[in-house]
């Protein structure tokens, strides 16, 4: 069994300015950082064996001081990064709806149906997700290991955790900034979700998702 801590990024500056940054590399804003404090706190007391980490910068500084506190580096994964987006990369959340009417309408409706103009699809979202878990579980048997991503990848992830398809995708919610997800996984396509999107921790200062819904 290999057990799975698994963070999303804290308060970006693309979610402070409702901006969508997909694989844009922006980093943490001001409560960002202020939620990794309280998100490396609350993991303070557990045991970690390994971290890993998308390799974008808002994912590394979020479980970075938990790796550092415990003398282990950050294994950067480009598997975990979010959606690429395409040509909604840096649009403000306002101006999808407009620019990409038909595509963003199906992305708030009926998001695993959808294609980022110009990016990337949930389906080759799914495909990648569902390919590095199975590395990093197949590589860590045993071991408790924290994961620092991102939302689309979590709710990517908890639909794969159920065992189902990414068309399905909707029934699936988001997590706010620096909240807290355990899971087990057990074998083969097979996980036990303990706890999804935890951010008591945040003591107030917790961040949905811009474009949730």
């Amino acid at each position: 069994m290999t057990h799975l801590i698994i963070v999303r990024h804290g308060n970006s500056i693309g979610n402070r300015d409702r901006i969508f940054i997909g694989q844009t590399d922006w980093g943490l804003s001001e409560i960002g950082e202020v939620q990794v404090k309280l998100t490396t706190e609350y993991l303070k007391e557990l045991n970690i064996d390994e971290v890993y980490s998308s390799d974008l910068s808002r994912a590394y500084n979020t479980v970075h001081p938990s790796a550092k506190l415990r003398g282990l580096r950050v294994r950067k994964r480009k598997g975990l990064r979010e959606i690429y987006a395409g040509e909604w990369e840096t649009k403000r959340f306002e101006e999808l709806p407009v620019l990409f009417e038909e595509s963003f309408s199906l992305w708030m409706n009926d998001i695993g149906k959808t294609r980022c103009d110009g990016g990337e699809s949930l389906a080759e979202l799914y495909k990648r997700v569902k390919a590095t878990m199975k590395k990093i579980v197949r590589e860590n048997e045993g071991k408790t290991v924290l994961i620092g991503t991102h939302a689309t990848v979590i709710r990517v992830m908890n639909c794969i955790f159920h065992n189902d398809t990414v068309e399905n995708l909707k029934n699936y919610d988001w997590v706010s900034n620096a909240s807290v997800s355990f899971v087990d996984h057990l074998e083969g396509d097979e996980y036990k979700i303990l706890e999804y999107g935890h951010d008591k921790h945040l003591e107030g200062i917790v961040t949905p998702v811009p474009c949730k819904k």
